[in-house]
């Protein structure tokens, strides 16, 4: 009977139970404050419709995502189990409601319960979807792998043909938009022998998507699944030519001895002015699919492990690997930045103009490995807890970082100029 006094203890044991979905986790936050007396009904009720709207929206892309799938029994395993949970879920918000009107705070952190639960499994449902997707891998271009693999399942009279056209339409525009976002970096590279080959990778996969539209409305299968097997082929040679030119981008990148203010070029380890070692956060990372191309590889990487482990991609021991990797990186730094301060004797040798770059460089470098340091212990928080207001601060600290490195370089730049 002391359990049925003390709803509040049921909600509150469901908070480290944190599930793939951010607005049902803040719906048991909201629904715990609410029984602690620690906000009003009509702010709960607010959260319920919310999730129960997140809820419809994700099971029409659910919906639509199925128009594409082959049936097969691992995709028909999978589907039952999300139509399950969702059903489930739209009868316990009916009852949550209920007792939330009904003043019968019990029922409400029961309900709640069973809700979490179901969530899980709805996600749990989804991510062995995912899974099984992922196992017809053709590509590592994940809008053409989807393509093709849309492509063979219509060829082996699996999918509707109006489905295959749907998604290839789908696909042109992406590659437009791809094409479009490749602008800035043939700009970058004007002059560069290798620019005419990524002008050439491009024109080819331009005349395979032509022929594959052919080979489709002419009904010739052979034809089509060879179109379909280049473009693969075409992907990849784009893929790593675009790589290689960003990965140039970053090393092109010169660094600035933290001991006499010497702006060295990219490639060695130690300042060629006095032989002090370099400090060099731009190391090779995983790549990412993060928004902003222009991070340095090592945030990347870091970016998308954290929303990788947010979207059921990476599990927890990844994401804490990575972190464990960038922390050891952000530590090396700050080592170096006080074993490297410039001696009094070279100090006074500096101009003045020369010494209040080095200690605005200084500066800037310090509060970048602060603020990815910062960074770093928000997302293990996330890691541990999966709050979204950790995630959100975490890669927020580490873009703020990355701005205070940006403002380094700039300095960096402009000491070469001068040198």
């Amino acid at each position: 009977m002391s359990e049925l006094k003390d709803p509040a203890s049921l909600v509150q044991g469901l908070r480290p139970l944190r599930t793939d979905m951010d607005s049902f986790n803040t719906l048991v936050d909201t629904a715990a404050d609410f029984l602690e007396g620690g906000c009003q009904q009509a702010e709960l009720e607010e959260q319920i419709a919310r999730v129960d709207q997140d809820l419809g929206h994700l099971r029409l892309q659910f919906e639509d995502g199925l128009r594409f799938q082959v049936p097969t029994p691992e995709i028909e395993t999978g589907t039952a189990l999300a139509y399950g949970a969702f059903k489930t879920l739209a009868q316990r918000f009916e009852r949550l409601n209920a007792a939330l009107q009904n003043n019968r705070p019990y029922d409400v952190a029961r309900e709640l319960e069973i809700c979490n639960a179901t969530v899980n499994q709805l996600f749990f449902a989804f991510s062995n979807l995912r899974e099984h997707l992922a196992q017809e891998k053709y590509s590592e271009a994940p809008f053409i792998n989807e393509l093709v693999r849309v492509g063979k399942a219509y060829l082996r009279g699996q999918l509707a043909a109006e489905l295959f056209q749907e998604r290839f339409d789908n696909f042109c525009q992406f590659h437009d938009q791809f094409v479009e976002a490749l602008q800035p970096l043939l700009a970058q590279v004007e002059g560069d022998p290798r620019q005419q080959q990524l002008l050439d990778a491009l024109e080819e996969q331009n005349l395979i998507l032509d022929e594959i539209a052919t080979h489709f409305q002419d009904h010739d299968s052979k034809q089509l699944d060879s179109a379909l097997q280049r473009l693969c082929n075409s992907s990849a040679v784009l893929l790593e030519m675009q790589a290689e030119f960003q990965k140039e981008e970053e090393r092109a990148k010169g660094l600035l001895c933290f001991r006499c203010g010497h702006a060295n070029e990219q490639g060695p380890k130690s300042c060629t002015n006095c032989g002090a070692r370099l400090i060099d956060l731009q190391e090779d990372g995983l790549g990412s699919s993060a928004a902003e191309g222009g991070l340095p590889s090592n945030l990347r990487k870091l970016i998308a492990a954290a929303e990788g482990y947010r979207d059921g991609s990476v599990d927890q021991a990844g994401l804490l690997e990575v972190l464990a990797w960038y922390d050891q990186l952000t530590d090396q730094g700050l080592q170096q930045m006080a074993e490297l301060a410039p001696p009094p004797k070279e100090a006074a040798k500096m101009s003045q103009e020369h010494q209040d770059a080095y200690a605005e460089a200084v500066e800037a470098m310090q509060l970048g490995l602060d603020d990815l340091k910062t960074g770093v212990n928000q997302l293990r928080a996330y890691a541990e807890k999966k709050d979204p207001v950790d995630l959100e601060n975490g890669i927020a600290s580490a873009l703020s970082g990355h701005e205070q490195m940006l403002r380094f370089a700039q300095i960096n730049d402009s000491l070469k100029a001068t040198s």
